[in-house]
């Protein structure tokens, strides 16, 4: 019996197949890339976004650390008001230097940050100077030679300074200067009015920086020794 055989039939390759695999990992790979390359970015901005709310933290928290530093975040604007104007002095003999008078500096700081492109921004701020505490009996006559004066200057560059020469107010009463734009503090306590909504301006994408600074001279004299001052220079913004 004659068994019939059928004969396979050769199918040639022509790679094809491959080639679609190849297609279709290589597409794999790039959508592996793009996915990989947003990862990357997204993982870069929140690490950015990180960082900068942790600088916000401490810097927060080290402008809370620092009672004097006072910030003003406004539309555009920013504001930033440094007192070290705190003034505690008793006289003792330990300040005999020759004789020579005792002299306390104290500066104080505005900053004004502008980023507005249409306008001038302008500030006001008043400048206080409180006694608290004087120990150093009134003149009847104000002179240079007064056992406690004070002399008030600004700057925007903080090495060449402007003294104030105009009159002040404590109170109901004028205290004008003498010679040297020295104030006789003597006898003196209350709040002294050293400028009153004083201007402060800066043009678009300027910083501006004003120094306000107070020099409290103690005249050293046995009769002045154990004798205490104890008073505030500041810086006080006003909202416009």
């Amino acid at each position: 019996m004659n068994k019939k055989v059928k004969k396979k039939k050769e199918v040639k390759y022509d790679g094809t197949e491959d080639l679609e695999i190849k297609h279709v990992a290589y597409s794999n790979n790039i959508q592996q890339y793009v996915l990989l390359i947003i990862l990357i970015i997204l993982f870069g901005f929140t690490f950015f976004q990180a960082l900068v709310y942790i600088g916000n933290y401490y810097e927060k928290k080290e402008l809370e650390k620092n009672d004097n530093v006072v910030e003003i975040i406004e539309d555009k604007t920013k504001t930033v008001i440094s007192n070290n104007g705190e003034i505690y002095k008793t006289l003792t003999i330990k300040d005999d230097n020759n004789h020579e008078d005792v002299i306390l500096e104290n500066v104080n700081k505005i900053e004004i940050i502008s980023e507005n492109t249409e306008e001038v921004i302008k500030k006001y701020f008043d400048i206080r100077y409180t006694i608290n505490r004087n120990d150093f009996p009134r003149n009847f006559i104000s002179t240079n030679d007064s056992d406690l004066l004070v002399r008030f200057s600004y700057s925007f560059d903080n090495e060449s300074w402007t003294y104030l020469t105009n009159a002040i107010t404590i109170g109901n009463t004028n205290i004008s200067p003498v010679i040297g734009a020295l104030y006789d503090l003597s006898g003196l306590t209350g709040n002294i009015r050293v400028a009153t909504d004083y201007e402060v301006s800066s043009n678009p994408y300027e910083n501006v920086t004003m120094y306000w600074k107070c020099e409290t001279i103690f005249k050293y004299k046995e009769e002045n020794l154990n004798k205490t001052f104890q008073a505030e220079f500041k810086i006080n913004y006003k909202d416009n």
